[in-house]
């Protein structure tokens, strides 16, 4: 049976505030009272995510560094208009998939008392999770 494949860039992805709404909701789920099946299986993914989202966010550090200009009050960095195209492109290089140590139609039950806030980017791009009840 296949492993099941994610898009880095959906995994990976930040919101205007900088936020990483996929990870943040891996992390909160992660600490939720799980069914024994799902928490095994999510601390598995998780390792693998997390590490590949702490390289990709080097590596788009790296990128904005590279292609922009530092703040005046030191809060970050700016890429100018002219700029953004080339930063765009090299960004992209970054994007893939993401094996993860799962297969293919396993699927996990969420918690009983679940919230769905806390699962919404979870159950919306890894296809592992039961039918809420």
């Amino acid at each position: 049976m296949a492993k099941l494949k994610v898009k880095i860039e959906t995994v990976c992805a930040t919101d205007p505030t900088g936020r990483a709404p996929f990870i943040e909701s891996l992390r909160t789920a992660r600490k939720q009272a799980l069914p024994a099946k799902t928490f095994y299986w999510l601390n598995k993914i998780s390792a693998v995510l997390e590490k590949e989202f702490t390289e990709y966010e080097e590596a788009r550090i790296r990128l904005v560094m590279e292609f922009g200009t530092p703040n005046p009050a030191g809060t970050g960095y700016t890429i100018a208009p002219e700029k953004v195209a080339d930063f765009n492109r090299e960004l992209a290089t970054l994007s893939g998939e993401i094996e993860l140590p799962i297969e293919e139609g396993v699927k996990l039950a969420l918690p009983a008392n679940g919230v769905a806030e806390d699962w919404f980017f979870l159950m919306t791009t890894l296809d592992i999770f039961e039918e809420p009840a």
